[in-house]
């Protein structure tokens, strides 16, 4: 079993393994340029947590993607409609508005209701989940969670979208 880390004030917590290794540099930008743009999927990231932040970006430029990173849900909304990424990462509970409302409103959008999103959530009701389906979201994923299942999912995702269905 594998050492874990916090990953919320409400002692959740992430495997280890997703801890950075020493000298790798890790930048989780606040809607900025992407990371480690080279032509690789871009994705935007809404989440509060830093730390969460941190191990998604990670964990996804090792997975040959460029993540933009925001931590509130209007700043996504906005980053959403201007740069049209590859998917959509959204935690259910952003300051302002949350990723629900923001889910709400990408899929009312004919711009942008294509876009592959995935919740990324403590939200865990039942209730919750099936909104979040209802909305439109293609992924809903608890916290606290593995993240080779959140790059798997994530792959997924993106793979359905290019291959249009």
């Amino acid at each position: 079993m594998h050492p874990r880390l916090p990953c919320s004030g409400r002692g959740d917590t992430l495997p280890a393994l997703a801890m950075v290794p020493t000298g790798v540099t890790v930048t989780a930008t606040d809607g900025g340029e992407p990371t480690g743009d080279n032509g690789r999927g871009r994705i935007v990231l809404a989440e509060d947590d830093e730390l969460i932040a941190e191990l998604v970006v990670f964990r996804l430029s090792t997975a040959d993607c460029a993540v933009h990173h925001v931590s509130d849900g209007e700043a996504a909304l906005r980053l959403i409609q201007e740069t049209l990424p590859a998917a959509v990462i959204l935690d259910g509970m952003l300051p302002g508005m949350d990723g629900f409302e923001v889910l709400r409103a990408l899929k009312e959008s004919p711009e942008t209701r294509a876009i592959p999103v995935m919740m990324l959530t403590a939200r865990t009701l039942e209730k919750d989940v099936v909104s979040g389906l209802s909305l439109g979201a293609d992924e809903y994923l608890t916290k606290p969670f593995m993240l080779e299942e959140l790059t798997t999912r994530v792959r997924r995702m993106m793979a359905r979208r290019e291959g249009g269905s």
